[in-house]
């Protein structure tokens, strides 16, 4: 919530913030800050002070902006756990997948005492 506009920089006062003075025709001057204060009473111009709106009006830096870049998400569709990939192309790479086979120890021969090693 804010009072109103400080008189010498142009932001805005917080309520219960700053200082306001009332002049002699019932205007009100607020002011933010000590700073803007003695600035006012050495009746220094808000243009030559670079922090002021009136000074960033003035040498046109008030209305920058960023400019801000637009992120593009791409939705991928999921077919069978991979993403876009068609099943024509899975029922290819299993048929075309060599049959391995895995050795069956027969009945017949010696197990020694590490069936692991090669013969």
């Amino acid at each position: 919530m804010y009072q109103g506009q400080s008189i010498f920089s142009g932001l805005n006062v917080p309520r219960g913030s700053g200082l306001h003075t009332v002049l002699n025709d019932g205007r009100v001057q607020y002011t933010a800050n000590r700073k803007e204060r003695n600035f006012l009473n050495a009746k220094v111009s808000a243009r030559n002070v670079k922090w002021t709106e009136s000074s960033r009006a003035f040498f046109k830096k008030n209305n920058k902006t960023a400019k801000v870049e637009q992120e593009i998400f791409t939705i991928t569709k999921k077919v069978r756990g991979f993403a876009m990939l068609p099943g024509t192309l899975m029922n290819q790479k299993v048929a075309t997948a060599p049959k391995t086979s895995a050795k069956v120890q027969q009945g017949g021969e010696k197990v020694g005492k590490n069936s692991n090693m090669r013969k």
